[in-house]
């Protein structure tokens, strides 16, 4: 296998992965049941605050991300790989979870399998 077909092949698998974990990520959501909200809720509630923020105003969110860096024990940097995934697909708790599995999920997988 050539190295440009090699690339081609894992760069399918990885979208086809994505793909299957984000359509899991919509039945999870789906049957999701809100009675502990709590344990799983602030980073989601900084997702939408942060995609928000992004929306009306790249700077200031660009300032408080670096505020939040900085200061906070829980800290937005992380959500930033996410953000396209709040402007493309909107402020809902999917988008959230399809972002989370998309990015830090998927990936990790293709490197344990190598």
């Amino acid at each position: 296998m050539t190295k440009n077909r090699s690339l081609g092949f894992w760069a399918t698998t990885y979208v086809c992965t994505a793909l299957l974990g984000v359509a899991l990520a919509l039945t999870y959501v789906g049957l999701e049941q809100p009675v502990y909200y709590w344990d799983f809720a602030a980073y989601f509630d900084t997702f939408s605050q942060q995609g928000t923020l992004l929306v009306q105003s790249p700077l200031e969110w660009l300032s408080h991300l670096r505020t939040s860096i900085a200061t906070d024990d829980y800290s937005a940097a992380i959500l930033v790989p996410l953000m396209p995934f709040h402007i493309i697909f909107g402020d809902s708790r999917f988008s959230y979870i399809a972002g989370t599995v998309a990015v830090y999920l998927v990936r990790p997988l293709f490197s344990s399998a190598e």
